[in-house]
């Protein structure tokens, strides 16, 4: 494709490298991605893929990458008691209603 003439490709969310933070830009022209995790919006239209690809090796990209990566909570079984319509993680608890 001529300069400015890349568009965003559907099949990128599919992409095991990109699916984990990219989406379409959702207020943007069809030229433009965003990154769910940077919250961020950027163009396209010249690079392609190669944008996705940049924006990814970016240093605030990965930084925000691996913070989700560690932050990311490990739950067990151990970490729902049930009882009486709550289910408790930690020390708070949810409402549920049951079809029982």
């Amino acid at each position: 494709m001529g300069k400015g003439n890349c568009v965003f490709n559907r099949q990128w969310l599919a992409n095991a490298k990109y699916k984990a933070w990219l989406a379409e830009a959702s207020d943007k022209s069809k030229h433009h991605a965003r990154c769910f995790v940077c919250k961020k919006d950027f163009n396209i239209s010249s690079m392609g893929e190669a944008a996705l690809k940049s924006h990814m090796a970016g240093a605030r990209h990965q930084m925000l990458i691996k913070g989700n990566e560690n932050s990311a909570p490990k739950l067990t079984m151990e970490d729902f008691v049930q009882q009486s319509g709550r289910a408790f993680f930690g020390s708070k608890f949810i409402c549920y209603s049951s079809d029982d």
